[in-house]
């Protein structure tokens, strides 16, 4: 029995034991040498919450079920399996976490990057309103940021000229 025609069930266990051994790049190789049937099965039996747990560190995961599963029929993408607004969630969580003073474990940033950007465009193919709930948060975001901007230097303003007429 090749790889390929592997049992379901066999295949969530070999999977969730490499997630367990922190084996991600190792369960993304194993996804990718599944077929397209067996992921639809496999993603039935295992625990998506497990694989949101540990993001960023499994996207490549997700992004390797997201692709297989799009691509065999990407008209009836299992959103209330995958869980793509639960994805996005934690995701933007890490990415808001991010600053030069955070020293969060080793992650390959491109390599981040571009799985999260692939298991973007395959939500906002299947869930067009989740991304457009996104780009107006966005949108939202950066308007307060620079009001926020604005108001600081107001404030930095305003406290240069009191400290300069208290010692006058």
């Amino acid at each position: 029995m090749s790889i390929r025609n592997l049992d379901a069930d066999l295949a969530a266990i070999k999977l969730n034991e490499l997630f367990h051994l922190h084996r991600y790049d190792d369960c993304v190789l194993f996804l990718n040498r599944l077929n397209h049937l067996t992921i639809k099965q496999v993603v039935g039996q295992i625990s998506i919450e497990m694989y949101l747990s540990r993001l960023p560190y499994t996207i490549e995961i997700f992004e390797a079920i997201y692709a297989k599963v799009f691509i065999m029929d990407p008209d009836n993408f299992p959103t209330r399996t995958l869980k793509p607004e639960r994805l996005i969630d934690k995701m933007v969580a890490y990415f808001s976490l991010l600053s030069d003073q955070t020293k969060l474990e080793p992650i390959d940033g491109a390599k981040l990057l571009d799985s999260f950007e692939n298991c973007i465009r395959i939500v906002s193919y299947v869930q067009p309103n989740l991304y457009s709930r996104l780009l107006y948060f966005k949108y939202a975001i950066d308007k307060s940021l620079m009001k926020l901007e604005k108001d600081f230097a107001m404030f930095r303003h305003l406290n240069m000229d009191n400290n300069d007429y208290a010692q006058a």
